[in-house]
C-alpha cells in the first residue's frame, strides 16, 4: 500500500473527537450551568453530525487519492458514529 501512516491517521480523528466535544460543550453552554444535562446530548449531537459530515467529506477524498487504508480508517470511524446517531434518534 502507499499510504504507511494510516494508524496515526486514525489516531488523530480518534483523539481529536474529545477535545471537540469539549470546546462544542463549552460553546453550547456560553458560560451557563448545565443543571438538565441537555448541554452533553446538544453537544455530543453536534458533534456526531459535524463528525459525519466530515468524515465522508474527508473518506470521499481519500478514495479519490487512493489512500485505501485511510479511506478505510475513516469508514470505520463513520460507521460507528452513524450507528450511534442511529441509536440516538431511534430511541433504543
Amino acid at each position: 500500500m502507499s499510504d504507511k501512516n494510516w494508524i496515526s491517521h486514525l489516531l488523530i480523528r480518534i483523539f481529536a473527537l474529545p477535545i471537540a466535544f469539549i470546546m462544542l460543550y463549552m460553546i453550547i453552554l456560553g458560560g451557563r450551568s448545565d443543571s438538565m444535562g441537555l448541554g452533553l446530548v446538544y453537544a455530543f449531537l453536534a458533534l456526531a453530525i459535524i463528525g459525519v459530515l466530515f468524515l465522508a467529506i474527508e473518506a470521499i477524498w481519500l478514495y479519490r487519492k487512493k489512500s485505501l487504508n485511510k479511506f478505510l480508517a475513516n469508514i470505520g470511524i463513520l460507521s460507528v458514529l452513524l450507528l450511534v446517531l442511529l441509536m440516538l434518534f431511534g430511541g433504543r
